[in-house]
């Protein structure tokens, strides 16, 4: 069942859903569905809409079980994109200083959380449609479901089940900011400068994350070594206060003895005048 959306009775709606049934049928049929929809716009007079999707590449098996996740189960696909809505704040308060890294290590435990569900309803899904994925792809489909919470493009296919290629997240630390190129089946392949610019910005953004996550931590020490001196200062003025305490007690005692001393003094003198 594909996902509702705004019955505006307008021409790109329309073409939205019967997109979504191109993509969210079943896995084997997705050409003949995407060539029978491309025939009708052909034949309604819209041809440009027709070269468009009869242009539309099949999902790799993975894509195509990622999309049947956003589509039927909206409560895991909204789990999934808040954790990783929440992953991205938490990485911009981390570089402006507002965070600090177990914070960040909090939401990324959430979002990990969030893409483990996603990725059991997910094999379900495929299973009870007829698709088999190996260990191997849903790793893979494990890998593209953290690209969907960290990568805007990927997020957006997602978001309305048009996923066609498989992702990676790629950082440090399960925390990447970016995802890489999509694996690629067969030809199609980028240019090696287009792989290098993203090689390379993907590296920038995980230096400038180590970078944020080193100085948070400087933080957090300087943090624990302030409170720490503190303390000592605390128990220093304590002992200071004991001990002037202490010779105060002395002092008192001392002079308690000497009058008692006295006092004895005066009884024994008294008595031996007596007798």
């Amino acid at each position: 069942m594909a996902k509702s959306r705004s019955s505006s009775g307008s021409g790109t709606d329309a073409l939205e859903e019967a997109l979504d049934e191109v993509y969210l049928g079943n896995f084997e049929g997705f050409v003949t569905r995407r060539n029978e929809l491309a025939k009708l716009l052909r034949a309604q007079g819209s041809g440009e809409a027709a070269e468009r999707v009869r242009a539309l590449k099949k999902p790799s098996r993975v894509a195509w079980a990622v999309n049947q996740l956003s589509a039927r189960d909206a409560a895991l696909r909204d789990g999934l994109l808040d954790a990783g809505a929440a992953l991205r704040r938490a990485h911009e308060r981390l570089v402006g200083g507002e965070a600090g890294s177990a914070d960040l290590r909090a939401i990324g435990e959430q979002e990990r959380a969030a893409v483990g569900a996603a990725l059991d309803a997910l094999g379900v899904l495929a299973s009870d449609a007829g698709v088999n994925l190996s260990p191997a792809a849903l790793e893979r489909a494990r890998q593209t479901l953290h690209a969907v919470t960290l990568d805007e493009g990927v997020r957006r296919d997602f978001e309305r089940g048009r996923l066609s290629s498989e992702h990676e997240a790629t950082g440090l630390g399960g925390f990447a900011l970016g995802a890489a190129p999509p694996v690629r089946k067969g030809g199609g392949k980028r240019s090696s400068g287009g792989k290098d610019r993203e090689r390379l910005a993907a590296r920038r953004r995980a230096e400038e994350l180590e970078a944020a996550e080193a100085e948070a931590e400087a933080r957090e020490l300087e943090r624990s070594h302030r409170n720490a001196e503190e303390k000592v200062e605390a128990a220093r003025r304590s002992a200071e206060e004991a001990q002037r305490d202490l010779k105060l007690a002395t002092a008192a005692l001392s002079e308690a003895e000497s009058a008692a001393s006295a006092a004895r003094g005066r009884v024994d003198g008294l008595r031996e005048r007596g007798s």
